[in-house]
């Protein structure tokens, strides 16, 4: 705006005060304007960052909300259907938080009692071994080991259910290990060692701890895949709301590909979320 007065300046003599005076006036009164609108505009887009904020915190209390509904659904389904099983005698459960959640109790339940899996291999001692070692104690062909790395774990959780001789535990300590660009990936020492001539048809993973994990977690069974399946099988992987454990179903699904094995994937979602990789003849455990 300053140009255009200096242009107007030297058309008319200086001699013409008013006009100065008035093209002076008005040019702070533009200016002012200016600021005004610029601090009208800065206001809104800071009423737009709080309104945008508190978007995202409605956003993510729904959805805990949504989580939180979902998981109570689950449970009265999971109590619902085993209340008359013949095999499950202890049905009190404390699932949640580091735990497996109602609809992986659910799942894994009617795996067992409709597929009945023989050879089952579970990561991570916890809520779902006091459910399968009832499987196993109750069925002459079954055959289930728990691996797990802490032992005053292991010692707590004997005190509250006995394992029959068809239950073992394979104390592992854990260590760093690298896999692809991960350097830094939390596993069982000598799991491959342990396992590598085994075959399952019901792997569950839920151990070791990966939360902190940052691209990979729980890879153990990549190490012994596929040699460790059988023509029917069904892996369980939980806390698939996180990347890493995520990433590492992707990584089984490679696998198997690889190998031209075929398999189908499904997901349960409550308070957490797990992934099914399965043959195919057992899909429709993905939609129960």
């Amino acid at each position: 705006m300053s140009f255009i007065i200096d242009k107007l300046r030297k058309i008319f003599p200086p001699s013409i005060h008013s006009f100065n005076l008035e093209m002076d006036r008005v040019l702070r009164a533009i200016e002012e304007e200016r600021q005004s609108i610029v601090s009208l505009s800065q206001k809104i887009d800071d009423q737009n960052h709080l309104i945008s904020n508190e978007l995202k915190n409605i956003s993510l209390q729904t959805s805990q909300i949504k989580k939180q509904t979902s998981e109570v659904v689950w449970a009265h389904i999971f109590h619902d259907t085993i209340v008359e099983s013949t095999w499950l005698k202890d049905k009190t459960f404390s699932p949640g938080r580091w735990a497996v959640g109602y609809p992986y109790l659910y799942v894994m339940y009617r795996i067992l009692n409709e597929v009945h899996p023989k050879r089952i291999l579970e990561l991570g001692l916890g809520q779902s071994t006091k459910m399968i070692a009832q499987y196993a104690t109750s069925f002459d062909d079954v055959k289930h080991v728990v691996v797990e790395n802490d032992k005053s774990w292991i010692d707590f959780m004997l005190k509250s259910f006995q394992l029959s001789e068809r239950s073992s535990i394979v104390q592992l300590d854990l260590e760093m290990a690298t896999y692809k660009e991960d350097k830094a990936i939390r596993v069982y020492k000598n799991f491959k060692e342990q396992f590598v001539h085994s075959k399952f048809d019901f792997i569950l993973i839920d151990g070791p701890i990966g939360s902190d994990m940052q691209q990979y977690s729980r890879i153990d069974i990549l190490n012994i895949l596929p040699g460790c399946i059988g023509e029917d099988f069904v892996i369980m992987m939980d806390d698939c709301e996180r990347t890493a454990e995520n990433q590492t179903t992707l990584e089984i699904e490679r696998c198997l590909k690889r190998y031209s094995i075929p398999y189908k994937r499904g997901r349960y979602v409550g308070q957490k979320e797990f992934v099914l990789i399965l043959s195919k003849n057992l899909e429709f455990i993905t939609s129960m």
